[in-house]
């Protein structure tokens, strides 16, 4: 039968071993909370760029069409000018 003092012996062990675990446990989540940080970091550095990597794609279109546009501006107007000087119908 245990007496009271192998009782207390036993909580004292049990209390020390939950402690060590705690103690783990809290810097396994510690470690954890950090690798989840540098995570969140990485996907908005990563979202940043695909905006940025967005917007210039944006750009680049806009200034082509822009281009594309004036160039067929100036080949409407030659192609009426064409159509004049030959006397032909204007176009529909």
């Amino acid at each position: 039968m245990l007496t009271k003092e192998d009782l207390n012996q036993i909580r004292d062990v049990v209390r020390d071993e939950v402690k060590t675990v705690e103690k783990r446990l809290s810097e396994k989540i510690n470690i954890v909370d950090i690798k989840v940080e540098a995570m969140d970091t990485k996907v908005e550095a990563d979202h940043a760029y695909q905006k940025q990597a967005h917007n210039e794609i944006m750009e680049h279109l806009i200034e082509s069409n822009e281009i594309n546009g004036q160039a067929q501006d100036v080949l409407e107007k030659r192609i009426e000018r064409i159509e004049k000087h030959l006397g032909l119908p204007p176009r529909k």
